[in-house]
């Protein structure tokens, strides 16, 4: 028997660190880690000791014996990743990182995953007198894990488990619906604690910049997400789903998120834990076409093999895509050649082009497409694209979503990166323009590296940055705060009575998970920024430990 790593995998490297034959890849400390889409369990080296099993903070590991159906192709999928793959050595376990043994105050900004593991390594390695404040201006936390990762992706969501656990440790304390620059300023901050980690993310759109862009009918997959999701900030928006065609620029997992939620009936949407307005609207929609369009080749798609492979879940929906699209020339042969993983991804997309119609909605890929304009006078009608061997074509459209990425946005009296749209930074430490470091200022997650990588990408993160601060710490490099201790919350709540803390997020949690069983649900989502920071002040957890909290 063997164990098999499945679509939720969250890249945290956890389970690496446990097992005792080194039968899981790529490692944190193995160069293919950075850009690999999951990790993968050797077949021919697992003892079956379910060691993984048991760290897995997002219960992505099977026994082969237990495997649902849905998730069979795993079991070629991990094989496939050790395919004519020289590992090399074992790889050499990171040392115990030192600890600082005084006091020493961090305040975090943004509880997303960046923030959250930076918490969870700064009490669990930094040393027992470390102690921690989050602040996050939305009055519920995890960031992308509750307003990002897809509704219906519930096993990835599973990661606020762990994360919860901060709310339990006396040295973690949550300043919920406080905004750094409009409630306390990062001047205030820098004052209060011996060092600031800034993870607050990317959480603007990317633009296209071609004509039409702006029409009525044409929007970021950015806000349509946050929509589905339930975002405070999209609470009122309202997107067109009442024609036949959409058009999703992009084909990274965002897109293929986009594009299966749109199709997907009222049934799977119900045992998602999408926002109620979304779902009632998503599951009356009449679309009868997603179209996905990539702007390089087959070869070159953005997707995961796992958001892909999920495609195949929907109940009456092909997946579609023009052979030509298909045919490669010998560098792309010798791309398959190399890479087992993006062979098999590329099989897939060969299946779907084989497969004859047997449905009138559909999913259909393009590939090699470069958007030119939107085309409409009121209203978005149809979207001109160029392609290499076909010229100029026109194709209608009646809604477009553009997921060509996220950005950051500059926060008040830090330094910003224009060209990158990141801080600047050395080893995570927050530098100006010039490249002086800033002493007791740190970056992580999207904000310091862009918005690439996945959710484990943000705890190698944490632990540079954690290893980053204790450095700093032990050579004297911190500025001691010259504010007395404690007095950071009396300012926050002068500044912010309507704070929410990590009490008043369990109330919040807990109705939410109350009214999703009532009706059948996984949760039901209180959506509106007011309305969360009222229930909050005002419900009564039933319990102190939430469940899967998204």
């Amino acid at each position: 028997m063997t164990y098999v790593i499945t679509q939720s995998c969250c890249n945290d490297g956890a389970c690496t660190s446990v097992c005792p034959v080194d039968c899981i890849h790529p490692t944190p400390e193995e160069r293919a880690y950075a850009r690999t889409e999951m990790l993968y369990i050797d077949p021919d080296s697992c003892i079956d000791c379910g060691s993984c099993v048991a760290e897995c903070p997002v219960d992505a590991i099977y026994s082969d014996h237990d495997l649902p159906t849905h998730l069979h192709d795993y079991l070629a999928i991990n094989a496939a990743f050790f395919d004519g793959r020289t590992l090399g050595p074992v790889p050499r376990r990171n040392a115990v990182p030192p600890r600082v043994d005084k006091p020493l105050r961090v305040a975090i900004v943004g509880s997303g995953p960046a923030g959250a593991y930076t918490a969870t390594e700064l009490v669990a390695v930094a040393g027992p007198r470390v102690t921690v404040d989050i602040f996050d201006r939305l009055p519920t936390p995890w960031g992308l894990v509750r307003y990002g990762v897809a509704p219906d992706h519930l096993g990835t969501k599973a990661i606020s488990r762990m994360f919860a656990e901060l709310g339990e440790n006396p040295r973690a304390t949550f300043h919920l619906a406080v905004e750094v620059g409009t409630h306390v300023s990062l001047g205030e901050l820098r004052e209060h604690y011996d060092a600031v980690v800034l993870a607050h993310g990317a959480p603007a759109s990317r633009r296209l910049g071609i004509p039409g862009e702006d029409l009525p009918g044409s929007a970021s997959a950015t806000d349509f997400v946050a929509w589905y999701n339930g975002h405070p900030d999209a609470a009122d928006r309202t997107f067109p789903l009442t024609g036949s065609r959409a058009v999703v620029i992009g084909n990274g997992n965002v897109a293929l998120d986009v594009a299966r939620l749109l199709m997907s009936g009222p049934e799977q949407l119900r045992h998602s834990d999408m926002a109620e307005h979304a779902r009632l609207a998503l599951s009356a929609n009449r679309l009868i076409d997603v179209t996905v369009v990539g702007r390089r080749g087959v070869l070159n798609a953005a997707c995961s093999l796992a958001e892909l492979a999920a495609l195949d879940d929907l109940d009456g929906v092909d997946v579609r895509v023009d052979p030509e699209d298909l045919v490669l020339g010998p560098d792309g042969q010798a791309a398959l050649a190399m890479d087992p993983i993006l062979r098999l991804k590329y099989e897939r997309f060969c299946h779907y082009g084989r497969r004859a119609a047997t449905s009138p909605r559909s999913i259909t890929f393009r590939f090699d497409s470069t958007p030119q304009l939107l085309l409409g006078e009121d209203r978005v009608e149809a979207i001109q694209f160029a392609h290499p061997s076909r010229g100029t074509e026109v194709l209608a459209a009646d809604f477009v979503l553009l997921s060509i990425g996220y950005t950051a946005v500059e926060l008040p009296g830090v330094p910003f990166d224009d060209r990158t749209r990141t801080l600047p930074s050395t080893g995570f430490r927050v530098t100006t323009r010039e490249g002086e470091v800033l002493p007791g200022l740190y970056a992580a997650g999207w904000i310091a590296r862009g918005p690439s990588g996945v959710m484990g990408t943000n705890k190698q993160d944490a632990r540079a940055v954690v290893a980053a601060i204790v450095e700093d710490a032990r050579q004297g490099r911190l500025r001691a705060p010259t504010a007395p201790v404690g007095t950071v919350h009396e300012l926050v709540r002068a500044r912010q009575p309507a704070v929410v803390t990590w009490q008043d997020w369990l109330a919040l949690d807990q109705h939410e998970l109350r009214l999703g069983n009532e009706q059948g649900r996984p949760r039901v989502k209180v959506v509106g920024h007011d309305e969360q920071v009222e229930v909050a002040h005002h419900a009564h957890p039933a319990t102190t430990s939430p469940g899967v909290s998204t």
